[in-house]
């Protein structure tokens, strides 16, 4: 979780939204500030989903339930 919310996440982000602003990446966001904001917040919530499911959900689901039958 912290990394999710770590400052470089944000200038990151900010980086590629800016990126995708001048590709005219997915065009429906609309361009100018509205459509900066569009792609700043899904570019973020892009990297902050992909850092819990690899650094907390996989781990937790793939994690070896330890063998205590003593055999």
């Amino acid at each position: 979780m912290k990394d999710s919310f770590d400052w470089p996440e944000y200038l990151i982000a900010g980086a590629l939204a800016g990126l995708y602003q001048t590709e005219d990446q997915n065009p429906n966001f609309g361009q100018g500030a509205r459509g900066y904001a569009h792609r700043y917040a899904t570019s973020y919530a892009d990297q902050a989903i992909g850092n819990l499911l690899a650094e907390a959900v996989m781990p937790s689901l793939l994690k070896k339930i330890p063998d205590t039958s003593g055999k």
